[in-house]
């Protein structure tokens, strides 16, 4: 059974500040995105999304992270031009994520492991 459309994309509609995570914690979102794997749908992220973030996100693994404005010059927001640097730093912090995350995950349980066997 599919759900008739191609992506679910997290997100939330006040652009205050607060980030995806101050909003749903990372268990139930982690269930929602279970759910909606059962339907071959493709998951995004989004909301304020950092480097700081990286860890959720890891352990989520949606197919997009949308980090528009951690990309942007910290002056000019979301909707000013991206920060090449920004961007240079987020890049390097997700390959260096990448590597330490998979090694960590073949010695400790996944975030998103709640049962209780």
């Amino acid at each position: 059974m599919q759900l008739g459309f191609a992506a679910i994309v997290f997100d939330t509609a006040n652009k205050n500040g607060r980030t995806l995570f101050d909003c749903v914690d990372v268990v139930t979102l982690g269930a929602c995105i279970a759910e909606a794997r059962a339907y071959k749908t493709m998951i995004a992220l989004a909301e304020s999304l950092s480097v700081d973030d990286l860890e959720n996100i890891h352990a989520l693994a949606p197919d997009i992270a949308g980090f528009r404005g951690a990309l942007c010059h910290e002056q000019e927001g979301r909707a000013g031009q991206l920060d090449p640097k920004r961007v240079a730093m987020l890049a390097r912090a997700l390959h260096v994520d990448v590597q330490a995350i998979a090694l960590s995950r073949r010695s400790t349980p996944s975030l998103l492991n709640t049962s209780t066997t």
